[in-house]
């Protein structure tokens, strides 16, 4: 799902100049003592049993029997839900802490934090290129194209990348969570984590998209005015300085040997965008195409909007004098905290509270739509498709709900371990990037010359072709010797859409043509595709059977 926020990251191979820097760096503000705040806990108890009420609320309408039902609410978002409920979803702790982290480090700045703009391009590209397909062939997840094709059981191998994206991307937000909330609240991580993962379980487990289309709506408009009402109080704050007069603690700058690391870090985000279940689950949910594509217009608007707030918030915040406050000393060190800072030292009492309500708002909405579009994927995709072709409904919607708590339980033990969510949340657009968007891309647009034997080949090269440039996340030691100026991710793109084209093109040419039906490990043409050794020559491009 991949996020924000965006600096280098942590494979890159060139580094950014640094800010001009203080030379007081103080510890992470857990270590420090942070006093209970019973208002500011009893304001997250309280909105998060409206919630289940309101999920409760929603039963009323008898039981969702069918995947349609359960998964798309029936197919009838209209035009607002759609949108309130698609930004919603997207603004998690991942989005907007980040954004801010990244605008106050000292290797980015705002220059580097290309995640708001991103989206918003990312959004009207998949309005574009994908949305009308999806929706008007009926799908019900993103995967059924990849089913479609390429066959079932290559669908279910790339929905494995695409859900180890959607754990750490859940874990994101969740971690995120509890720090916001170990400072605002003085709650162990530990405690705020598990009761948003359970709040976000009874949500989706109780009727599905429907009610995460009521409470997507409510968590939208609380979280929309809370921010603007923390943007203009921390604006209007005796602590702020000029914005103008501290450009050095906040801009950033792009040096002339790290341009080609910008513009590859904004293709990953606007074409990596593109490619996360989540957003199709709405798309599939909306009533019309048209309806669709508005969504994706709105929604890359709303999120465009939201992420400029969390990023002004945090210019604002680094150019207060944080030696004032003897508990933080300075914004270096606590970049990771510094939406949270802002929000409990910069403002009153009284809105101090509510940014916790809107803090809220925004993860439980984006926790709560991962977890159930990540099961969405598997329970239709893998179980339904692979495992148990002949499974009915009611049974579907069943290991949907199981998986959805599997996914609870390992987010919250990624969440409690996570140490550096920037880090992943970069790494997760990163490989969504280059594994999932050119599959497709390919999918949709050249669905009659890219074969399994291609899309194989074509996700082995692009974890070659990325990973040949190291990441240090995950151990990996540079062995392919990039240039500076070239923008590894792209290559890694464009090289492993080559090579699938080429082997599709290959083992058409062998199997069909030349009759070497030994090729065909995974059965994937009609007996009719074959050509006759005798006969002229016809199209190599034969006819796919649906399943591998």
């Amino acid at each position: 799902m991949m996020v924000f926020f965006v600096g280098m990251d942590t494979g890159s191979l060139v580094s950014i100049p640094s800010h001009p820097l203080k030379d007081s760096i103080a510890l992470p503000l857990e270590e420090s003592n942070v006093s209970f705040n019973a208002d500011g806990f009893s304001i997250v108890i309280l909105f998060s049993l409206l919630l289940i009420l309101v999920c409760l609320w929603s039963c009323r309408k008898g039981r969702m029997k069918t995947v349609d039902a359960y998964g798309l609410a029936n197919r009838s978002l209209n035009g607002i839900e759609a949108s309130m409920t698609m930004t919603s979803l997207w603004l998690g702790g991942g989005y907007l802490f980040c954004s801010g982290e990244s605008v106050v480090s000292s290797d980015r700045g705002l220059l580097w934090t290309q995640g708001p703009w991103t989206y918003f391009i990312s959004f009207i590209l998949t309005a574009y290129l994908f949305s009308d397909n999806f929706r008007s062939k009926g799908y019900l997840t993103l995967f059924d194209a990849f089913a479609e094709t390429l066959g079932s059981w290559m669908a279910a191998f790339l929905y494995i990348p695409s859900l180890i994206g959607d754990l750490v991307w859940i874990a994101v937000s969740l971690s995120t969570l509890g720090h916001a909330f170990s400072i605002l609240i003085g709650l162990d991580p530990s405690w705020s984590i598990l009761l948003i993962v359970v709040v976000s379980l009874t949500i989706a487990l109780t009727r599905g998209m429907l009610a995460i289309k009521y409470t997507g709506v409510i968590e939208m408009i609380v979280m929309g005015i809370c921010l603007l009402i923390a943007l203009f109080y921390i604006c209007t704050s005796q602590y702020v300085g000029p914005l103008a007069n501290s450009t050095d603690n906040w801009l950033g700058s792009i040096a002339s040997t790290t341009w080609s690391d910008w513009i590859d870090q904004a293709l990953m985000f606007c074409l990596g965008g593109t490619s996360h279940q989540v957003y199709y689950q709405v798309v599939l949910s909306s009533k019309t195409v048209e309806t669709a594509f508005a969504m994706s217009v709105y929604s890359g608007a709303g999120v465009l909007l939201c992420g400029i707030i969390a990023c002004f918030i945090a210019i604002c915040a680094s150019t207060v004098d944080w030696a004032t406050f003897d508990e933080i000393g300075s914004i270096h060190g606590n970049e990771r905290d510094v939406l949270s800072i802002a929000l409990k030292y910069l403002v009153p009492e009284p809105v101090s509270v509510l940014s916790i309500l809107g803090i809220t708002a925004a993860i439980l909405s984006s926790v709560t739509g991962m977890i159930f579009s990540s099961a969405a994927a598997f329970s239709v995709n893998m179980y339904k498709a692979v495992i148990r072709p002949q499974a009915r409904d009611p049974e579907v919607i069943g290991i949907w709900r199981l998986f959805m708590v599997l996914i609870g339980v390992i987010c919250f033990l990624l969440a409690l371990s996570m140490e550096n969510p920037y880090s992943y949340w970069i790494c997760v657009v990163d490989f969504t990037y280059v594994l999932i968007f050119p599959q497709l891309f390919l999918c949709v647009y050249c669905s009659e010359y890219i074969n399994t034997y291609g899309s194989i080949v074509m996700f082995l090269a692009g974890i070659i072709l990325r990973l040949g440039a190291g990441e240090e996340l995950l151990s990996v030691p540079s062995f392919i010797p990039y240039p500076y100026w070239l923008p590894f991710r792209t290559v890694s793109v464009v090289g492993s859409v080559c090579l699938g084209l080429l082997l599709s093109y290959l083992s058409k040419y062998l199997i069909v043509t030349k009759n070497l039906v030994v090729l065909d490990i995974f059965h994937i043409y009609h007996p009719s595709s074959f050509v006759s050794r005798g006969s002229k020559r016809v199209s190599i491009f034969g006819k796919r059977l649906r399943g591998v």
